[in-house]
């Protein structure tokens, strides 16, 4: 949960252009007072997957980035 996806975990699946990524990780809400836990994007696999020209991506994430970065 606190591993950011890679560019390998990203490879195994045809992504072309003009595709909608749709990314499920299995998200749950927490409890209580506690942060979210969840596997954002690598900067890596997010510049991959901008390369690749994709027409959207959507997540059950919260945001694909980390709060422990915020």
């Amino acid at each position: 949960r606190h591993t950011p996806l890679q560019i390998t975990d990203l490879e195994n699946y045809e992504i072309k252009p003009d595709h909608i990524l749709i990314l499920y990780v299995g998200y749950q809400q927490p409890s209580d007072d506690e942060w979210p836990a969840y596997s954002p994007i690598s900067v890596e696999a997010a510049q991959w997957l901008a390369e690749r020209g994709i027409q959207a991506l959507a997540t059950d994430m919260p945001s694909i980035g980390s709060f422990s970065r915020y």
